[in-house]
């Protein structure tokens, strides 16, 4: 999965915010058991949706993948002051190592201090890029269970949001990275699933919204990075795509790499356990139009328009600006008998 420059740098001035460095916390004891309210707002004792987040609240930032760019840490203050909130974080947020960013040591003590902080309400990932997948075996996931917070991120976070939803049953938010722009849309997006609660909330479609198989169904989400999601198969951390609305959005792959990865996932016999497929305005992995070349709506079409369910491109979810903030686990309803809608069914945080 290649990546563009699609990060920018900060313009606005960050006053008025506290920056707090922390040190690793010890863990609580992890035999925590979730409380009344989390035990109500499960569906069944595999999924666990988290506290809303309110303005004031602190959120710790991690880079489980790959390190910040040049102007990335002063563009995470400015966003996560934009949406009301405090942000806290470990040295490891600007550190380099290699491809990555700390160690993978590092990386996983940010993720388990965070989530055993009581400080902390709340866990937003700086950027993707690669490397969550290195660290997926030695998470405390009892951990994350016992102490469930909204984390949020895409594209490389898709191998966390995945490996939480299945191993703690967390109902994790495929959502911007704090370091990339966060327009009106995006900001709006994430107070009315994150901080408001609200049910019945819409994303977004873009300019080159199509229908690929039209109908209506309902279920619950889970998806992300098509590069991604394909790298987990034959992993204990692979998605599950069974009676799922399952969203998919990628960047700068051709239409024949698409194929490719489509193809796996249709061999494995995953994609036709679904109840319906989400694509995302899938940035610069198209081709110019020639006689006789394929281009993306053709890979797409050709490659899923035989599923019995209904399927759409084009909505706002990953690399694209306006970057919707999708609730794994939660139930949806997707429509693509007319103008094409995907709405949550459901409140995705409790309080």
């Amino acid at each position: 999965m290649k990546r563009r420059k699609f990060l920018s740098q900060s313009t606005a001035a960050t006053a008025g915010i506290s920056l707090m460095a922390c040190s690793p916390v010890a863990s609580k004891e992890i035999d925590k058991k979730p409380s009344t309210e989390q035990k109500e707002a499960q569906e069944d004792l595999s999924s666990i949706k988290p506290k809303k987040l309110t303005k004031g609240d602190t959120i710790g930032v991690i880079t489980p993948g790959s390190g910040l760019k040049d102007g990335q840490f002063e563009k995470i203050i400015e966003n996560i002051e934009a949406i009301g909130l405090k942000p806290k974080y470990t040295s490891n947020l600007k550190r380099h190592n290699g491809f990555l960013a700390a160690k993978d040591e590092d990386r996983l003590s940010d993720i388990h201090s965070m989530f055993s902080d009581d400080e902390v309400a709340g866990i937003i990932c700086g950027r993707g890029g690669y490397g969550s997948a290195r660290i997926l075996d030695k998470i405390d996931y009892d951990l994350i269970r016992a102490n469930p917070k909204p984390f949020i991120g895409f594209s490389d976070v898709t191998a966390l949001l995945s490996a939480f939803s299945l191993k703690s049953g967390l109902v994790g938010f495929h959502g911007p990275v704090a370091s990339q722009e966060f327009t009106n849309y995006t900001k709006e997006n994430l107070r009315a699933v994150l901080m408001d609660g609200m049910a019945n909330v819409g994303f977004g479609k873009t300019s080159e919204y199509y229908t690929i198989t039209s109908g209506k169904v309902s279920g619950k989400l889970a998806g992300g990075n098509l590069s991604i999601i394909c790298s987990l198969e034959g992993t204990p951390y692979a998605l599950d795509f069974t009676d799922k609305i399952v969203f998919i959005e990628e960047i700068k792959e051709s239409p024949y790499r698409i194929d490719r990865m489509l193809t796996q996932l249709l061999l494995s016999g995953k994609l036709a356990k679904a109840k319906g497929i989400v694509f995302g305005d899938f940035y610069d992995c198209d081709v110019v139009d020639k006689p006789g070349v394929y281009n993306l709506k053709d890979v797409l079409t050709e490659r899923v328009s035989n599923l019995n369910m209904p399927i759409a491109y084009g909505f706002k979810i990953g690399h694209v600006p306006d970057n919707s903030t999708i609730p794994y686990g939660i139930r949806a309803t997707l429509d693509t008998t007319t103008n094409g809608t995907l709405t949550l069914d459901e409140k995705a945080v409790i309080g």
